[in-house]
């Protein structure tokens, strides 16, 4: 399965699932009202009310997104419920809400990844609602990426063993290149020698000894009438007078 396969499927998936979302909020009129809210848009609640049980439940439940107040009971506030939540997993998202705003509580959020800080009381509650969603498709998208990511990996992984097996089989054929190289100059070397011998055997049986060539020569220049030539000079010819001259 490819990465793209796997993340349509994970979209596809997506599609028919329920948003989990985790209210915790001391204020039994505040969950009340965003419990109904979130419902009413296809979203499954669940609530807490104070700091320690939401803990518990994020120990014990994988949820989208979690929307806290910034002041809680229970021995810890909503910056430290979202921290224990991003320790937990990190892909979750954390809203934060609270009726005493503050710049270092913002910025603090911030630095812990807060999906959102919104103030209450809730003007618009289309605008807490569209804060959700867009906490939802940044979960989604992460979930992605995840996904993309592991499917990448494994690929990679598969490639190089792949790799490896290639680099093993042009090892082996690297060597079986030198062996037959090898033996192809051998077998080339024993045929030179082998059509040398044979050339200067054929060579010699054609020309002979060079003495028997120069009988054979000699023999036919009698059987013609030539004259053998002679090594020794001839006498040559005299002016001297015959006894009968004057």
């Amino acid at each position: 399965m490819t990465a793209i396969d796997a993340i349509n499927r994970l979209l596809e998936a997506d599609e028919t699932r329920i948003p989990q979302i985790l209210l915790v909020d001391d204020e039994e009129s505040v969950r009340t009202v965003l419990t109904r809210i979130l419902e009413s848009n296809q979203m499954q609640v669940s609530s807490a009310s104070a700091a320690d049980q939401a803990v518990r439940l994020i120990d014990h439940e994988d949820f989208d997104v979690i929307v806290v107040d910034l002041v809680l009971p229970g021995g810890k506030d909503g910056i430290q419920v979202m921290r224990h939540a991003k320790e937990r997993n990190p892909e979750t998202e954390v809203i934060i809400i609270t009726g005493h705003a503050s710049l270092p509580t913002a910025a603090e959020a911030c630095r812990q990844c807060a999906a959102d800080y919104l103030m209450k009381p809730f003007d618009d509650t289309m605008m807490f609602v569209s804060s959700v969603r867009r906490a939802l498709s940044r979960r989604r998208m992460m979930r992605v990426i995840r996904t993309y990511s592991e499917q990448l990996k494994e690929t990679n992984l598969k490639l190089e063993v792949q790799m490896e097996k290639y680099r093993t089989l042009m090892d082996l054929a690297y060597l079986s290149s030198n062996r037959l190289s090898q033996m192809t100059e051998k077998i080339l070397r024993e045929m030179r020698s082998v059509l040398t011998d044979a050339m200067r055997e054929d060579l010699e049986m054609l020309l002979g000894d060079s003495r028997d060539l120069k009988e054979l020569v000699t023999r036919i220049r009698e059987e013609s009438g030539e004259s053998a030539p002679t090594d020794a000079p001839t006498d040559a010819p005299t002016d001297a007078p015959t006894d009968g001259a004057a």
